[in-house]
């Protein structure tokens, strides 16, 4: 039996791997870092050890005094893979290299990195703002090393500058704490907003090699709703949409040399067929999320495959060749406008639209969390995702995919 030692500060993935766990024969150990929430996860196969913050000698000690013995270790949380890195060479527990050194989360020295190929162009919020870089509105503003589209925003012109400065700065100060003292870099970026259709693609590499990948497209904005909400569904692509896709996204990430594990990667395409990288995650998308549809529209797990890619059980065999399950299969990411402790969480599925089907839903806040006011723009809160019946219209069905809203409710103390 393979021992494997899966560090994360997240919950919400830990069903998918230990089911995969248990199909290939292995014991998993838990590395959870953070307040671990009082839910109900039914994890028969997993031991956990847990740690209130991130302490790599307290883990290394715990790694040598008690597992010794462990076959690999890894993470599927992006803040946490340089810190693998060290665990593993102290702890000589082996673990992936991701990438060479020269990738970061910084979106200006990613973009900066491609030398102006794909990318739109970018400068820090202090160049712009003494007339060293060549922007113009219209723009976006983020955070340089933001993750879940929180304190994104676009600039239409100078009048918006200011307001959305104090609201990215807010945003900025609140995913800092979220951070628990992991390195985040508080710079302020802004980027060329580019016209076009909006793409996610999610790929697995095997030692250099793409292995599978999933497409998505992405919507903003149906039926009022704010910017930051936004509707990724996936469908068949012409093949030429799809290859360009792919092109785009391997070129990128081979330019860090890229050889195992997950990236997420999201583009527009101008109606020219000129394709723009927007960003670039090492992990699943949506924290795994996507992975949800995938499996649903390619008919593989794409958990297991990322586990086993992780884990050094890969058999590229098991992949065997299957058509995609026609359909529009959906992903709606809810933006949270309330902020306090959680008292109760509720999802009516009588009030899902009859359109859609196989429905789901995620809240990646749990019952007594205490969340901040997310009016700053994170995304990453609640996500619905499911399958459109196939004799309904496409533009009927999508704008019913953003009435899900109203079938989740989260009550708050005191509110």
């Amino acid at each position: 039996m393979r021992t494997i030692i899966f560090l994360t500060t997240e919950i919400y993935l830990l069903e998918e791997f230990e089911q995969s766990a248990l199909k290939r024969g292995n014991k998993l150990i838990v590395f959870y870092i953070g307040k671990f929430h009082d839910v109900n996860l039914n994890l028969f196969n997993c031991h956990f050890e847990m740690f209130n913050r991130l302490n790599i000698k307290e883990i290394v000690e715990c790694l040598k005094n008690k597992y010794s013995f462990a076959d690999i270790i890894f993470t599927n949380d992006e803040k946490l893979i340089d810190k693998v890195y060290e665990i593993s060479e102290l702890s000589n527990i082996k673990t992936y290299n991701f990438f060479e050194n020269n990738y970061s989360r910084s979106k200006y020295n990613t973009k900066k990195v491609q030398n102006g190929k794909n990318v739109p162009k970018i400068s820090y919020l202090e160049e712009f703002l003494s007339g060293e870089s060549n922007l113009e509105y219209p723009l976006v503003i983020k955070p340089n090393c933001g993750y879940g589209s929180s304190g994104v925003y676009l600039l239409k012109n100078e009048l918006e500058l200011e307001t959305s400065i104090r609201k990215v700065t807010k945003a900025i100060r609140i995913m800092k704490l979220w951070a628990n003292g992991y390195n985040f870099d508080s710079k302020i970026v802004l980027e060329e907003y580019i016209e076009g259709k909006e793409y996610a693609i999610d790929m697995l590499w095997y030692k250099g090699e793409v292995v599978f990948s999933g497409i998505c497209e992405r919507l903003h904005g149906l039926e009022g709703h704010h910017f930051e909400d936004f509707v990724y569904y996936s469908k068949k692509l012409e093949l030429e949409i799809e290859q360009k896709i792919s092109k785009a996204a391997q070129d990128f990430c081979r330019a860090f040399n890229f050889e195992t594990g997950a990236t997420h990667t999201e583009m527009k395409i101008t109606r020219e067929g000129k394709v723009y990288i927007l960003d670039n995650a090492l992990r699943p998308g949506g924290g795994g999320c996507f992975y949800y549809i995938y499996s649903l529209k390619y008919g593989r797990n794409f958990f297991k495959i990322y586990y086993d890619i992780m884990t050094d059980q890969f058999v590229r065999s098991e992949l065997l060749t299957k058509a995609p399950n026609e359909g529009l299969y959906f992903l709606y990411c809810n933006l949270l406008e309330n902020g306090g402790k959680i008292k109760n969480i509720f999802f009516n599925s009588s009030e899902i639209p009859r359109t859609l089907v196989n429905t789901r839903t995620d809240i990646f806040f749990k019952k007594g969390d205490i969340i901040p006011d997310l009016q700053f723009g994170n995304t990453y809160n609640i996500f619905i995702f499911g399958k459109l019946k196939d004799n309904f219209p496409e533009v009927q069905g999508l704008n019913d995919i953003v009435k899900l809203n109203k079938c989740c409710h989260i009550e708050f103390e005191n509110s």
